[in-house]
């Protein structure tokens, strides 16, 4: 049994593991074509993937969080990551720091492609959104009046 252990773990190497993002990428295209997504629902696919690759290190942090620690583990990590979005934002300055943390225990990331309209002119939201990486323009009757960037 040890000598099938070894070489199992030696056979799935990182190069060839489920969580490599190359193979992702290659069962995402497959998924991805068998069920006649649309292009645009491609090219989200890919947009997410490209994300993940270029600005995480190919790592997908949340999903190595989520499955990897403790709860109580995963509350500190999940603060420390969210802390300066939330500290830098001059609305929760001087607030209690029990209410803070409350607060980023409550934060969710999203992914959004480029070009996707978050929220809508005129459209009631139920959150505040922090720009973690790229590029945001906030728009009027189609006419862009603020470019903001992740910090």
């Amino acid at each position: 049994a040890g000598v099938v252990a070894n070489i199992t773990s030696f056979v799935h190497s990182v190069d060839i593991s489920e969580d490599n993002l190359a193979h992702k990428r290659c069962v995402l295209k497959t998924f991805c074509e068998e069920r006649n997504l649309s292009p645009s629902l491609k090219d989200d696919v890919k947009q997410y993937l490209d994300y993940v690759e270029h600005e995480k290190g190919g790592l997908d942090d949340l999903k190595l969080i989520n499955q990897s620690l403790s709860d109580h583990t995963r509350d500190d990590v999940a603060l420390y990551m969210a802390h300066r979005p939330i500290l830098a934002c001059p609305v929760f300055r001087g607030l209690e720091g029990g209410f803070i943390r409350r607060i980023t225990l409550e934060l969710v990331s999203h992914f959004y492609s480029r070009g996707t309209q978050v929220v809508r002119q005129n459209q009631g939201s139920d959150g505040a959104f922090f720009i973690a990486c790229g590029d945001v323009d906030i728009s009027i009757d189609d006419d862009t009046i603020a470019a903001l960037a992740s910090p």
